[in-house]
């Protein structure tokens, strides 16, 4: 008997070469006769192909990779289906290219591994040798790809080659899932040894995905985070790695946990200089006045990162649990922080006028579409912190607002009338304060900060004082909406129109 390989599947066959009768392919069920097969060279000689292969072994043991390809080709035309020989060409591969710029040993470990797969089954190896080729195969690659994972954390695992880091973890990821996309039959995941084999992988490329989408502060100027695209695609990987490995094991859990550090460190500096920052300003505290300048715009500077850097760690991550005490804690100590860069700050000019440091509304929303994802994300028992804070800072915001506002409008109260006439220095100024605290209060605002839960009489409260200095600039600029809408005060239009909305909105919450 002659061994063929089918050309309709593939598939090994035995047949009688001195035979004329037809032959049916047992596996795609088409007919076959010996001189078909001879027409499509499908005859294969498995001696000399295994002879060729035992060679090719020889010399890539000596290191002779140019010489171990050689034969190994040399197999493969006297057995398509020699499935060691499509694994140990991928080793040769390997070691001819590894240390090469651009060369990805995963994908080729996956390529190796799936080609070898396929021609095992071609070659109709009995279920007991091919589970043992399978098991042993993935056993091997498994030592491979933790030692490619390894140096690759070592090389690349910092702030400056993040970019690099992240490539190579994309190749582990997209060569893991191969493995996996194979069907289950042909892969024989049902067999103990097999399927054991493949948990230690996906597990490493589980724990590869954590890796891969880690977000961590580089100083208080920035944060380096995963760019939404690489993210979501890694995230997509990991949940199919987990469907996988549950489909495996119904009890299986995630045995790894999201690594707090970074951010545990990044909030305590930033919350000791928040601290700092009140107790150099604690003399202001009765007058509701705030030291501004260099410390002020650095201690916002440091908030912002310790806030994106939250939120990457623990909103925008895999794996986050939402019950987990500690990510509840830094959540809420983010949202903290951000009310501290949108908090008003007010001071004396030079000229002893009430001044203040607002942000615009564009700013404080830049802040607050964070704030907003942190708190949704929170657990339902860490939500009242939440709005605990957010309370706070609207009676906060609330009180220091109505003092200034009522002194300096009781100031100018008398005047007004003169100033307004005179358009003069003092008008422009009393225009200016008031569009500034309109805006600090305009922070309660609906369309600012969407989180809404928990006791909103206090942000009621702002947004009716907010209504009130609105009317006075819009009674001082003799209601002149187009002319107000193509000035710098645009906003207090924009500010003024959506609060009876907000109002009335929050009455229902």
């Amino acid at each position: 008997m002659a061994h063929a390989i089918c050309p309709y599947c593939s598939k090994n066959i035995e047949v009688d070469e001195s035979s004329l009768r037809e032959y049916k392919c047992n596996s795609c069920g088409n007919m076959l006769t010996v001189a078909f097969l001879r027409e499509k060279d499908a005859f294969i000689d498995t001696d000399a192909s295994n002879i060729e292969f035992q060679t090719g072994r020889t010399r890539l043991e000596e290191r002779d990779f140019a010489g171990a390809e050689e034969c190994f080709k040399k197999a493969l035309r006297f057995n398509p289906n020699n499935y060691m020989v499509e694994y140990y060409s991928g080793l040769c591969e390997i070691a001819q290219n590894e240390e090469k710029e651009g060369f990805s040993i995963p994908k080729t470990l996956s390529k190796m591994f799936v080609g070898s797969v396929i021609k095992a089954d071609n070659s109709q190896l009995d279920t007991s040798r091919k589970v043992e080729f399978i098991s042993t195969l993935l056993s091997e690659a498994y030592v491979s790809l933790f030692g490619y994972f390894n140096d690759i954390s070592q090389r690349y695992d910092n702030n400056e080659l993040q970019k690099v880091f992240r490539a190579k973890c994309m190749d582990f990821v997209t060569a893991a899932a191969e493995l996996i996309s194979l069907d289950g039959a042909l892969l024989c995941v049902s067999e103990a040894p097999v399927s054991a084999a493949f948990k230690d992988i996906i597990d490493l490329a589980i724990d590869v995905c954590f890796h891969a989408t880690h977000s961590f502060a580089e100083g208080f100027d920035s944060v380096n985070t995963v760019p939404d695209e690489y993210f979501f695609k890694v995230r997509d990987y990991y949940e199919s790695f987990l469907a996988f490995q549950k489909a495996l094991d119904k009890k299986y859990k995630c045995p790894h946990k999201i690594n707090f550090e970074d951010n545990i460190a990044c909030n305590k500096e930033v919350l000791a200089l928040i601290d700092k920052y009140y107790d150099l300003n604690r003399g202001n505290k009765k007058a509701k006045l705030s030291i501004t300048g260099d410390f002020l715009e650095n201690m916002t500077r440091q908030c912002m990162t310790a806030v994106r850097l939250t939120y990457f760690t623990c909103v925008r991550n895999i794996g986050v649990v939402s019950n987990d005490n500690t990510r509840n804690e830094l959540i809420n100590q983010a949202i903290n922080m951000g009310l501290e860069i949108i908090m008003p700050r007010l001071y004396l000019d030079g000229r002893h006028r009430v001044a203040a440091v607002v942000k615009n509304m564009q700013q404080m929303r830049f802040v607050t579409e964070f704030l907003d994802l942190l708190a949704y994300s929170l657990s339902d028992s860490a939500k009242k912190t939440a709005g605990d804070l957010f309370k706070n800072f609207y009676i906060d915001v609330h009180d220091t607002v109505k003092m200034h506002y009522l002194e300096v409008n009781k100031a100018y109260e008398k005047t007004i009338n003169k100033i307004k006439r005179a358009q003069n220095d003092e008008f422009a100024y009393y225009l200016g304060f008031l569009y500034d605290m309109a805006t600090a209060c305009a922070s309660a605002s609906v369309k600012i900060t969407e989180f809404s839960r928990y006791k909103t009489k206090p942000r009621i409260a702002l947004l009716k004082l907010c209504r009130q200095i609105c009317e006075e600039f819009l009674l001082l600029t003799d209601y002149k909406i187009e002319s107000i809408e193509k000035s710098r005060w645009k906003d207090i239009i924009s500010i003024y129109g959506s609060i009876d909305g907000d109002i009335a909105f929050l009455a229902t919450v």
